[in-house]
């Protein structure tokens, strides 16, 4: 994608979710399963991974769909260099799930 493309879609991701772009890109910095963090990397360094997970969503109907989801975005995205296990994948997952609910019901 080119960084019009990138920007594009954040921006209608933006539109169709508000604040849970910014509030799922925290939760994976949080989660900071790749160790980007202590790099010294900006706080939206997950958004790639937010965006993939965030066009997928509505396909997303419960918390194993999204640990479903949240595993293949990130070994898709970091290929042999994944670093994080199931647990901290599967823990990432289902604080977004949650949140994504929370959030649906706001």
């Amino acid at each position: 994608m080119t960084k019009q493309e990138i920007m594009d879609e954040e921006a209608r991701l933006r539109v169709r979710y508000g604040n849970l772009v910014d509030e799922v890109a925290a939760i994976m910095f949080r989660h900071d399963t790749e160790g980007l963090a202590k790099f010294g990397c900006p706080d939206d360094e997950y958004m790639p991974e937010v965006r993939r997970v965030l066009r997928e969503l509505e396909t997303v109907k419960n918390a194993y769909d999204m640990r479903q989801l949240v595993s293949g975005v990130f070994a898709e995205m970091f290929d042999e260099a994944l670093d994080a296990t199931n647990e901290q994948l599967n823990a990432l997952a289902d604080e977004v799930w949650t949140h994504c609910v929370s959030a649906s019901r706001r």
